[in-house]
């Protein structure tokens, strides 16, 4: 989800209300039993503990869809994807973790971290997610939003778990066709060397270029871009082979999204 300010766009059609402006989302919905009517005892379990710990901390709402169920307070902040043995928890902070549990990181803005954990079993909701779940509760109320936030550099546990994704403009550093990567991005991969790049349609990896203050990849010549050419592009870190496990990325970076929390009210 973009950091665009405190004020929330509402979509016309589904009335459901987001931070960033035309954000891309489903405006098809379920109700909640329509969407729990298949799934496994255990995980129904776990969906239940997760949203205890949730209303501890005040009014929380919940949209369904295919894909999964995500909590919203004044924007989404969490959502769950219930698998057979399984449930996925998401959630964002406004700073990332480095801690074994978290199978993904998805960088949004500044301080939009969204994070995915696995759940086995309802003891899993211990006092370590209840305390994620707190703060992640308070980013929902928009408490810890700030788009002009600066951001240490990831460490290498964090970048091999890592995806983010924006709108790039292709140029040229003398004779190389390149895209710029948004600052929040250059900070947080800090002194990276490379990461798996798709762009234009073409998946491969590239060297993270230093060209004075700015970090930029080279455009791969099959994807056909030119100087000044638009395009999504999207950065992975080594230990991601998937779309993103979180909250919704920037506008227009639509084409790896599956179940995301952003893409609830």
């Amino acid at each position: 989800m973009s950091e665009v300010g405190h004020h929330l766009w509402t979509c016309d059609r589904c009335g459901r209300s987001f931070a960033a402006r035309n954000q891309a989302h489903n405006c098809v919905t379920l109700t909640l039993a329509e969407h729990l009517v298949d799934k496994t005892e255990n995980s129904v379990a776990i969906y239940h503990k997760v949203v205890d710990v949730l209303r501890r901390h005040g009014e929380v709402r919940e949209h369904a869809q295919k894909g999964g169920i995500g909590f919203i307070t004044k924007m989404t902040f969490a959502g769950v994807a219930l698998k057979q043995r399984w449930v996925d928890l998401h959630f964002i902070l406004p700073r990332p973790l480095d801690h074994p549990r978290v199978r993904k990181l998805d960088l949004h803005g500044p301080t939009t971290w969204v994070h995915t954990i696995r759940l086995s079993s309802p003891a899993d909701v211990d006092h370590e997610i209840e305390t994620w779940l707190a703060a992640s509760y308070r980013r929902g109320m928009q408490e810890t939003l700030d788009p002009r936030a600066r951001i240490d550099p990831l460490t290498p546990s964090q970048i091999h778990i890592l995806w983010t994704g924006f709108r790039g403009r292709c140029g040229r550093v003398d004779d190389t066709l390149v895209v710029r990567l948004p600052r929040y991005v250059a900070d947080a991969l800090g002194r990276a060397e490379t990461m798996n790049v798709r762009l234009g349609g073409v998946r491969y990896m590239a060297p993270l270029l230093r060209v004075e203050d700015s970090t930029v990849i080279e455009v791969d010549p099959g994807t056909g871009l030119g100087d000044g050419d638009e395009s999504d592009v999207f950065l992975t870190g080594p230990g991601r082979t998937t779309a993103p496990g979180g909250v919704s990325g920037s506008p227009g970076v639509s084409d790896e999204r599956r179940f995301l929390p952003g893409h609830l009210p």
